[in-house]
């Protein structure tokens, strides 16, 4: 951890990770969210930058969310195949991944902010980690798919 004092001001910490770039594994996940992340213009998403994603008016009342719209269900975009990086976004609230080729397990819970998550039209998914912290919790998926609430032992 690296420390910032400034005289009047209590003690800040910063974890000297935050400004590490994330590397996906699916190219065109980061492609497709980038212009929402990349708050400094550098055409890559830091640390920092996942976790403090512009929000943008979502819903019928148009509430600023952080969103992840990775949706497909219409074909018109490049299917995604890997999201493991989604775990860096954890203020999201939102997540929209409908008709992409997503598989195995994703683990969301390092997503404590959650509101809505939609998965369906992907085949190949499995499992959905979600931390049992998040409360009212709107899930849109495919039948058969385990949802698995993990207990984080430093909250609860």
């Amino acid at each position: 951890m690296l420390a910032v004092v400034a005289a009047g001001c209590e003690k800040i910490e910063f974890d000297r990770d935050y400004n590490k770039i994330i590397s996906f594994a699916d190219p065109n996940f980061r492609e497709r969210i980038t212009p929402y992340f990349d708050s400094n213009g550098d055409g890559y998403i830091s640390i920092y930058e996942a976790e403090h994603g512009r929000q943008i008016p979502y819903g019928e009342k148009a509430e600023l969310t952080v969103v992840i719209d990775c949706d497909n269900s219409d074909g018109t975009h490049t299917a995604l195949s890997d999201i493991d990086e989604v775990r860096f976004f954890t203020n999201a609230q939102v997540l929209r991944f409908n008709g992409n080729n997503i598989s195995g397990t994703l683990d969301l819970k390092k997503l404590k902010s959650l509101k809505e998550i939609h998965f369906t039209g992907n085949e190949g998914i499995e499992k959905i980690i979600i931390n049992s912290a998040v409360k009212n919790l709107v899930i849109e998926t495919d039948p058969g798919i385990e949802i698995e609430y993990y207990t984080d032992p430093e909250i609860n």
